[in-house]
């Protein structure tokens, strides 16, 4: 009996380290999808990103050709000549 429970206790401890081996890979395999799930979701933001700078830039430029549009009609109005 007691052969018997030593048998089965080192057939125990095989299995046991089998299933931490797998459980270390699975549990790395997990970090590794989150990693590549990051990755994609910066990659996506992106354009997100990129758009909301042109949007700026495009707030700045058509407030820049105001500005000079309103200068070039106050110097008209005064009667100055660009010729």
């Amino acid at each position: 009996m007691v052969q018997i429970l030593k048998t089965n206790n080192k057939s125990l401890a095989a299995s046991n380290g089998t299933l931490l081996q797998d459980n270390t890979l699975f549990h790395y395999k997990i970090e590794q999808t989150n990693r590549l799930i990051d990755m994609v979701a910066r990659k996506a933001n992106e354009p997100r990103v990129k758009a909301a700078r042109i949007a700026n830039n495009r707030h700045r430029y058509e407030e820049y050709l105001n500005e000079v549009s309103s200068f070039i009609r106050n110097v008209a109005n005064r009667g100055i000549s660009f010729e």
